[in-house]
């Protein structure tokens, strides 16, 4: 919006000159909440926090990478396991059945997820106190397909104030089925990860 893009009402109020009048930018917002978990695990299947502890090996580690993009660098944080998955058994939660019927043969499509998890992420939080003989394994939990809907516009054409501090109303949460389904995940993923073999042996 800062740019000229916009609702014309709401740039021309700001005296921004308007590039392109777009009524929906800065509307339509969409609930994306995420949930962080940290597990403890026995052994040393990442090695992680003896790389991260260790002032030297990190060292070594970003000389090599910035040498030819290989090492420990790019071992420990160069890749993660992303998956999208659905939950059937939200189609008899009565908060789903309140949806609007299309709403309801959206979601149910095999291409739509209830979530997304992202495995192998850095520490969390970044000061976790872990002992030596323990490794640890990041998930994070994202809630996908919420059916809130926020708006954000601008506080004033300065780009320092506008940005920094926007006028964000994101209504998150608020209606029944987004509160429901943005726990389901986390609760799901927990227990699979506090229940795994990855866990009781990695």
């Amino acid at each position: 919006m800062l740019s000229g893009i916009g609702p014309r009402d709401h740039l021309t109020h700001y005296s921004i000159p308007v590039v392109k009048n777009l009524p929906g930018v800065g509307q339509y917002l969409k609930d994306h909440p995420a949930v962080f978990l940290t597990a403890l695990m026995k052994g040393h299947l990442f090695n992680r926090i003896a790389f991260e502890s260790s002032p030297t090996l990190v060292s070594a580690a970003q000389q090599q990478w910035n040498k030819d993009g290989t090492g420990e660098m790019a071992k420990q944080f160069s890749s993660a396991i992303v998956i999208f998955n659905k939950l059937p058994e939200i189609y008899n939660m009565p908060e789903f059945l309140a949806l609007p019927e299309q709403e309801q043969r959206y979601l149910k499509k095999d291409a739509v997820p209830s979530y997304e998890a992202l495995f192998m992420g850095p520490r969390f939080p970044p000061n976790l106190a872990t002992l030596e003989e323990k490794e640890y394994l990041s998930l994070v939990v994202f809630g996908m397909n919420l059916q809130g809907s926020g708006t954000v516009t601008l506080a004033s054409a300065n780009p320092d104030t506008a940005i920094i501090d926007p006028r964000l109303s994101p209504t998150y949460l608020i209606r029944g089925f987004s509160s429901k389904l943005s726990l389901i995940p986390s609760k799901y993923l927990k227990r699979l990860i506090f229940t795994s073999k990855v866990l009781r042996v990695g």
